[in-house]
This record gives structure tokens, C-alpha cells and sequence, in this order.
């Protein structure tokens, strides 16, 4: 089950790059209600792992958390 989370203290992408500069990047799926192209590349751009627009499509969802689950998985340095 999905539930709808309100942060009104902050959007996503600011969590997101604020829990970068401090240092913990993690996998992040963005899922939002209030699409913005401009946010979405550059969301993209910083290391989102995917920008889903609400309602969301679970066919898309599942891709993502694959994709979230497998990087966090993958190795750092494969060399």
C-alpha cells in the first residue's frame, strides 16, 4: 500500500540534495504530484534514480525499486 507523505518543510529534491551534502547517498525515487520538467532533469542530473509523477503507474514504480535495489547492492569500485 502507498500512502501519501506531506513534507511541507521541504520538497523532495531538497531532501534529496540535502542528505547528499551530508553525506548519505542512497538510492532515491521522487514521486510527486506537482511535476516540474526543469526539477526533473535536474533532479535526474544530480542522481535521482527516477522522478514518478502521481498517480503513479505501479508498472513504473516496480522498475524504479528494482533499479533502487540493485545499485544499492552493486559494489562501489568494481576494479
Amino acid at each position: 500500500m502507498i500512502t501519501d507523505v506531506h513534507m511541507p518543510a521541504m520538497t523532495g529534491v531538497e531532501l534529496f540534495r540535502h542528505l547528499i551534502k551530508a553525506g548519505h547517498a542512497i538510492p532515491t525515487i521522487l514521486i510527486t504530484a506537482y511535476p516540474n520538467e526543469v526539477e526533473r532533469v535536474r533532479a535526474l542530473k544530480d542522481g535521482v534514480l527516477c522522478y514518478l509523477r502521481k498517480p503513479v503507474d505501479e508498472h513504473n514504480l516496480s522498475r524504479c525499486l528494482h533499479e533502487a535495489l540493485t545499485s544499492a547492492k552493486a559494489p562501489k569500485d568494481a576494479s
